[in-house]
């Protein structure tokens, strides 16, 4: 499966809600009004040092949407160290994906 990215801006406190979620760094900024530089200078803060509202996730090109942007939470926050919170988060985070994913499997049927 080909790799594609979703950029997300999360709000920027402890939950990192997400506000933004686009295809490209470019519709990202635009949405912002802000540079690309930015948004990709936040991303790379963000996976390297652990702060920053904008966030580059790896996903697969033909995942379900859903699944993908769930996924995409569940990459950025175990990207960075994490506490005890952050652990709570990714477990509910996995049980909201695998319900998506029973649900995609039961629509199949």
């Amino acid at each position: 499966m080909k790799k594609k990215y979703l950029w997300l801006y999360v709000t920027p406190d402890k939950y990192e809600l997400p506000i933004y979620v686009c295809d490209t760094a470019k519709e990202l900024a635009e949405k912002r009004n802000v540079s690309i530089g930015t948004v990709k200078r936040s991303a790379w803060q963000y996976k390297h040092k652990g702060y920053g509202n904008y966030i580059k996730v790896e996903v697969e090109e033909d995942m379900n949407e859903d699944i993908a942007f769930a996924l995409g939470l569940i990459i950025a926050r175990i990207s960075v160290k994490l506490d005890d919170e952050s652990y709570k988060k990714i477990e509910k985070d996995l049980l909201h994906l695998q319900q998506l994913v029973k649900d995609i499997s039961e629509k199949e049927k």
